[in-house]
């Protein structure tokens, strides 16, 4: 497929996304290039996308086996905190779980976690103990929020919306008590 064909798909993804609410648009414009290029794909065009179209097309849970595989990987790597440590630090559940979800969809390209993946994340990379009930309860309060939740065959599965991501912002911002 060459880079004029991609750039069309790129421009009707971005009509389709302009449909929907600002809180949607990012997943909405994943989904609709990745159906887009699915059916250039399927009329037999060979699909050489960029690394950055990869990573964003690859975000929608599509198959189980490719989520597990990226658990895994996460689990088994380091991950980089940054700014994040302050909030790990002094702050509850609540935000460490949503920074969490906003490290892995922006290392890992998976947007989604569950209550439990969160857990395991924070005590096996992080060495915060915590349970997925308190990450369940915690997101349930901000579902609508600072997340969006949709049903998964193993339990709730949990995205961070944009005023979650802006919220994480604004406790960077917060100084440090001394």
């Amino acid at each position: 497929m060459n880079r004029e064909i991609l750039m069309d798909l790129g421009k009707q993804a971005e009509q389709i996304a302009e449909c929907v609410t600002d809180a949607y648009k990012t997943t909405m414009f994943a989904r609709a290039l990745d159906e887009l290029i699915k059916d250039q794909s399927s009329k037999g065009e060979e699909l050489n996308l960029p690394k950055s179209a990869r990573s964003l097309s690859k975000s929608q849970p599509s198959d189980g086996n490719n989520r597990q595989e990226k658990l895994k990987t996460i689990l088994g790597s380091h991950l980089d905190i940054g700014d994040g440590k302050q909030v790990l630090d002094s702050s509850g559940t609540l935000e460490r779980s949503l920074l969490i979800m906003d490290m892995i969809d922006k290392q890992f390209g998976l947007s989604e976690l569950m209550p439990p993946e969160i857990a395991k994340i924070l005590s096996q990379n992080l060495s915060i103990s915590t349970t997925a009930n308190a990450i369940s309860m915690a997101l349930k309060k901000v579902t609508n929020l600072y997340v969006r939740r949709r049903s998964g065959t193993q339990g709730f599965l949990y995205l961070l919306t944009p005023a979650g991501r802006e919220y994480l912002k604004s406790r960077f911002e917060q100084p440090r008590e001394v």
